[in-house]
């Protein structure tokens, strides 16, 4: 069993960012409370959180919460998972120019709350925040007071509910102007109680709302909706909201009661996107038309449509009110429901069979669905400004093959292990059998090397390639003089057609290779991943005994990188997936200044909790330098996943890790921890 490297430094007391400090501290201002270390910061600072029991608070806001008195960026230090005392939130009364940005705490009984005061400029992002409510006071927060701008990203956050009614996270404005980019945070309440909304947004006054509902998936029975965009009671006529909902997933904690997705117009102005989402076993799918309290004296017509939508054994698949009946739809999914609809007339191209699902708890396409390919590919460009990312629920394409499909999830990626023979033949290569690549000459597999589900690991260049008619797949040491060790672990991921998924072949001998696709050009923040590909083309083929990664010139272009700045071949071939980062698709660094929790020796931890079981496929690319030249695997030591380089890791070396939700599920079961079930 592969053993862990010695500490390499003792953790120190700051970091190199002359803008940041980290508490506590053994000297002052950090050294007593969390609240004290804040307000003694310039605005703007980075205050880093060292402990997993964050005691000290001394928190000046309400009932002892921690209060943030101007800019800030508040985050857990790399390797901490900080959990606040019970009771202790976060909050602001933000005023003027102000940013805030919060990530990786965990938080219980206590809520996040963010007010923004008249005529202020606020920006917020709260990512990777944990918040279990036991008494119906946590949740998130957000209000816009009167008049300003608040921009608000609220991303990969877990409330959960364990018992009695909630209110997970509310986003409201009575003026000026709110845009809410919400996306991938996960609601779970699992009890049968049926609480009143699970992700609210609403106007009062003359206020506007710009509500962007992405990838969320949400567990329980919400009788107004699981995700809702509303015309208050007491808005004007210069009232608007702009509700887009896309690849959600609503599913409830009891069949047959709560509302998925709901649009309630008043007397302000309401357009309404509702695209891709995938609603299950509730009493109404989609509720659009008047707010059902407090009647509006003068109520508007709401537009829009609904498309490409997946509901079903439901009572009603879709609820459409009066002042909704011009919100058109079509290219949906309706099946099971006591009645597909009220005041609602299936579009041409509904669908109206069996959805074959994999689990309607975690209702994911079966390779028969007849959603596949049977959505409207257009759907999403006629939704206003900014353009509508095009993720899938899991946080991957939403474009591969033909047409999109129905649903919150796309189908046709494939993730599975392929392991040497146990006897070793002496040979550099192994072949290995997948449907997902077996006869297919095209295939632009992406490979790590995996020591957990073997004995061994091959820990030097390798690649793909293909052989025979119709053709196989095989995986080998670039070098062939380096046998294939016996039981040799690799993690493929093969993705389908479509968008991001490319080869590159070099024109010339160069240590680096600008990439040229639409997925990675002026896209710096794109997530990058590389396989060289022996012989694309089948045939004879190119050798490129060099460590292989990527990296970004000037914040802007795409390279394929060769390690130590060593030369390629001319003809060398990569296989190149590429998307925009997601909870799924992201970037981690490795900091050997956090020895004692970051990086330990040569093995750096993949600190997400979601990939915990053995059984994860996980993709890995690094980013190279002309003076790095490192090869490494993946392994899982008591419950957590590694980066794990012979040579050690260079400090500062950055990673892009890939994993897939469904391939988790399925390959775990449903009594996953994160699986809903």
């Amino acid at each position: 069993m592969r053993s862990l490297a010695a500490l390499l430094l003792i953790l120190v007391a700051a970091t190199g960012n002359a803008q940041s400090v980290i508490w506590p501290a053994a000297t002052p201002p950090c050294n007593g409370s969390l609240q004290n270390c804040i307000d003694a910061q310039p605005g703007g600072f980075v205050v880093l959180i060292a402990t997993d029991t964050p005691s000290n608070i001394g928190g000046t806001g309400d009932a002892g919460s921690l209060y943030l008195p101007r800019s800030v960026w508040l985050t857990a230090r790399q390797g901490f998972h900080p959990v606040f005392p019970t009771g202790v939130g976060i909050q602001s009364v933000m005023s003027g120019t102000t940013s805030i940005h919060i990530d990786r705490l965990k938080l219980r009984n206590a809520r996040i709350a963010l007010y923004a005061v008249a005529g202020s400029t606020v920006t917020v992002d709260v990512q990777q925040v944990d918040i279990e409510d036991n008494n119906g006071n946590g949740g998130f927060r957000f209000e816009q007071i009167d008049s300003g701008s608040y921009t608000l990203r609220l991303e990969n956050n877990h409330y959960r509910r364990n018992g009695g009614t909630a209110a997970p996270i509310s986003v409201t404005s009575s003026g000026g102007t709110f845009d809410a980019d919400i996306r991938f945070n996960r609601i779970e309440v699992p009890d049968d109680s049926s609480s009143a909304y699970g992700l609210f947004g609403a106007v009062t006054g003359n206020g506007q709302l710009n509500l962007d509902l992405i990838g969320n998936r949400v567990l329980g029975s919400f009788s107004y909706g699981a995700l809702c965009g509303v015309i208050g009671s007491g808005s004007s006529a210069t009232s608007t909201v702009r509700m887009r909902a896309l690849s959600n997933v609503v599913t409830p904690s009891r069949r047959g009661v709560g509302t998925g997705v709901c649009a309630y117009g008043g007397e302000g102005t309401m357009s309404v996107y509702v695209i891709n989402n995938t609603l299950t076993d509730l009493f109404n799918g989609i509720s659009a038309g008047q707010r059902q309290f407090s009647p509006p004296t003068s109520p508007q017509a709401m537009t829009g449509y609904i498309f490409n939508n997946l509901i079903a054994w439901s009572n009603y698949g879709v609820y459409q009110g009066s002042l909704a009946a011009t919100v058109t739809n079509d290219n949906n999914l309706l099946f099971g429901n006591t009645t597909n609809g009220i005041g609602f007339t299936p579009g041409a191209q509904t669908v109206t069979t069996d959805p074959r699902l994999i689990s309607r708890e975690r209702p994911y396409l079966s390779s028969d669905s007849p959603a596949i390919d049977a959505g409207n590919s257009l759907a999403t460009l006629f939704a206003g400004t900014p353009a509508l990312p095009l993720f899938d629920a899991d946080g991957h394409r939403r474009l591969k093959d033909s047409a999109m499909d129905i649903g919150a999830w796309e189908f046709g990626d494939a993730w599975f292990r392929a392991i040497a023979p146990a006897v070793g033949g002496g040979s550099n290569w192994f072949q290995f059998s997948h449907s997902a690549v077996n006869g297919a000459s095209g295939a632009r597999l992406q490979a790590t090397a995996n020591f957990s589900p073997a004995s061994s690991s091959l820990l030097a260049p390798f690649g793909v390639f293909q052989l025979g008619a119709p053709p196989y797949w095989a995986l080998y040491a670039e070098n062939v003089g380096t046998p294939m060790p016996s039981n040799a672990g690799f993690n493929l991921f093969e993705p389908a057609p479509g968008s991001g998924r490319f080869l590159h072949t070099l024109a010339s001998a160069t240590s680096s290779s600008q990439l040229n696709n639409t997925a990675v050009n002026a896209n710096p923040d794109a997530k990058v991943f590389v396989t060289h590909n022996w012989n694309p083309a089948g045939g004879g083929g190119v050798y490129n005994n060099h460590s292989t990664g990527v990296y970004t010139y000037a914040g802007n272009n795409w390279y394929v990188q060769s390690g130590g700045g060593e030369t390629m071949p001319n003809g060398a071939a990569f296989n190149v997936y590429a998307q925009d980062a997601s909870p799924t698709a992201f970037t981690i660094t490795s900091d050997a200044s956090l020895s004692a929790r970051g990086v330990i020796g040569n093995s750096m931890p993949i600190d997400i909790e979601e990939i915990a079981p053995a059984c994860t496929v996980l993709i890995v690319t690094p980013w190279l330098s002309t003076s790095d030249n490192f090869v490494f695997d993946v392994s899982q030591s008591l419950g957590d996943w590694y980066i794990y380089a012979p040579g050690g890791l260079p400090d500062g070396t950055r990673f892009n890790v890939m994993y897939s939700p469904r391939q988790v599920f399925e390959c775990s079961g449903p009594l996953f921890r994160n699986g809903f079930e």
